[in-house]
């Protein structure tokens, strides 16, 4: 069984992944961004 750590860290391996393949698409690239951000606050404010 996998921590949430874990499991939010490969969503975000995969976002990046599908980012960069899509990069014509900058919705995308946006949400990925926009998720990437979410998840560098939400591990700050665990610390």
């Amino acid at each position: 069984m996998s921590t949430f750590q874990e499991v939010n860290d490969a969503s975000l391996i995969q976002l990046i992944g599908e980012a960069q393949q899509g990069v014509g698409d900058w919705n995308h690239d946006f949400d990925a961004a926009k998720a990437i951000d979410h998840l560098a606050t939400v591990s700050t404010k665990e610390k």
